[in-house]
């Protein structure tokens, strides 16, 4: 999902608790109608949800992960450890990392925690698959069982079965999982192309890591573009700090952006991960 479709949406402050009530109450007047779906987030902040599950033993995970993780949600679902998205082009995005139904990342998702979400009513339809048209192609994801067309998921009971899955625990914690492997994924395939210059300080910098997802996850090519001139300037400069890195890649990631029209979006990149909690928002 991308964030110039969230940054329409606003940035109220939204009380709701984590699990029980909130999993159970289904109350339809807390879910935000739009013209082709709707919206919902809540169940808490990611860093408190995962230290939680870390704590009960449900996870294991380092701090430095939770804080990236936090990091990438305040774009991806405000902070929150949920969030459904089911009024833009990707028919239903959940999680606190917005995996969407038009590319398949959700899917990939449900696999890895099939029992949990079936739970839930929401299960995968292999080997049926949607046929979608992108921008960059047909896309053809695998169905979701009881949904003959994507835009079934618009539906607001198919908004609350999400929302409700993103609460579980044994879905949160798999969504940790899910998400860690899915970040390596995404270093690796940018190490291939930009190549491996920029990971001493990727690995040293939480920030960083949070940024370099997010950009690339909102617009691969320009991610590439700017790290690449990060690369070359602090070559140029010899020895620099992570920190300066860092600056670099902002500096880079605003510059790349401007030049294609979308300067806001890389005000949202950068300033949304730059601060581990958002002012005003809470979940």
């Amino acid at each position: 999902m991308y964030v110039r479709a969230r940054e329409r949406l606003s940035y109220g402050a939204v009380h709701i608790p984590f699990l029980g009530q909130a999993s159970k109450s289904g109350d339809d007047t807390l879910f935000t109608k739009h013209k082709r779906g709707y919206h919902r987030y809540g169940g808490g902040r990611v860093d408190d949800r995962l230290k939680e599950l870390r704590e009960n033993g449900k996870l294991s995970i380092s701090d430095a992960d939770i804080e990236m993780l936090q990091r990438i949600a305040n774009i991806e679902s405000r902070g929150c450890i949920q969030g459904i998205n089911s009024y833009d082009d990707s028919f239903m995005s959940m999680g606190f990392m917005q995996w969407t139904i038009k590319y398949g990342k959700l899917q990939r998702f449900i696999q890895h925690a099939s029992d949990a979400f079936r739970r839930h009513g929401i299960e995968l339809d292999a080997p049926r698959k949607y046929g979608i048209t992108t921008r960059w192609g047909p896309s053809t994801p695998i169905a979701i069982k009881g949904a003959q067309k994507p835009n079934n998921l618009r539906s607001l009971d198919w908004a609350k079965r999400f929302y409700r899955a993103g609460l579980d625990p044994d879905i949160i914690a798999k969504e940790a999982a899910f998400a860690l492997m899915v970040i390596e994924e995404t270093k690796n395939s940018i190490a291939k192309r930009v190549g491996s210059e920029f990971l001493p300080y990727y690995q040293i910098s939480v920030i960083l890591r949070a940024l370099i997802q997010e950009t690339f996850n909102h617009r691969p090519a320009w991610l590439r573009k700017a790290l690449r001139r990060a690369i070359v300037r602090a070559k140029k400069m010899g020895k620099v700090s992570s920190d300066q890195f860092l600056e670099m890649v902002r500096g880079a990631i605003k510059q790349v952006y401007k030049e294609n029209g979308k300067p806001q979006s890389a005000e949202n990149l950068v300033n949304k991960t730059k601060f581990l909690k958002l002012k005003g928002v809470t979940c």
